[in-house]
């Protein structure tokens, strides 16, 4: 392995690279040296019935050693305020811990996490839930397709791939826990959906 190094608003570990450019998330993402994002990840988020367009998004490295790189990032919006607490670390893992706060008492009624990969980089389907039987491999169904929470997904190619994964679905509620995460293609974007919150 190779130490982990950061510059500006990217983070650089063996055979991968992390840029955050002007979103509360990644805008890049290069994998053997090729940018496999079609477009930056975006957090989809509706509070008191409006959209919230996240806007003067700030990354700061608060720490770094070899195996290892922290920082946060905040941004605003009309409605809510974002923070985000990120994790590299030196094999290419990340974490990212966000909060999202509505302004004055807002209800917050939808929380959409997006990864738009490009469709030639998103041709197989990994999906696992830590059991012996619980996992489903697969080329990806032309049409998409649409599953209840797993804690695991993977969507790649022979040489690629992007993994996602979270410890649990506490404080989920989709508006239909059959369809928590759902992937679809359209004009050569492949976006994997993770529906965390879609009821106030």
């Amino acid at each position: 392995w190779s130490p982990v190094r950061v510059a500006g608003d990217a983070a650089r570990v063996w055979g991968r690279e992390y840029a955050f450019g002007d979103g509360p998330l990644l805008s890049e993402l290069t994998t053997r040296g090729r940018q496999v994002l079609a477009a930056p990840m975006r957090l989809v988020t509706v509070a008191n019935g409006r959209h919230q367009v996240w806007r003067d998004a700030d990354l700061r490295w608060t720490d770094r050693t070899d195996e290892r790189a922290d920082g946060r990032v905040t941004a605003e919006a009309d409605g809510a305020a974002l923070t985000c607490d990120v994790a590299c670390e030196f094999d290419g893992m990340m974490r990212f811990d966000m909060e999202v706060t509505p302004a004055d008492g807002a209800a917050l009624e939808e929380v959409v996490l997006e990864i738009p990969l490009r469709e030639e980089n998103a041709k197989y389907l990994h999906l696992a839930d830590a059991s012996w039987g619980g996992s489903v491999s697969t080329a990806l169904p032309e049409d998409g397709t649409e599953h209840h929470f797993m804690p695991f997904v993977w969507l790649g190619d022979e040489w690629r791939g992007v993994q996602w994964f979270a410890e649990s679905d506490g404080g989920w509620r989709p508006s239909d826990p059959d369809r928590a995460i759902t992937i679809g293609t359209r004009d050569g974007v492949t976006t994997l959906r993770l529906h965390m919150v879609e009821e106030a």
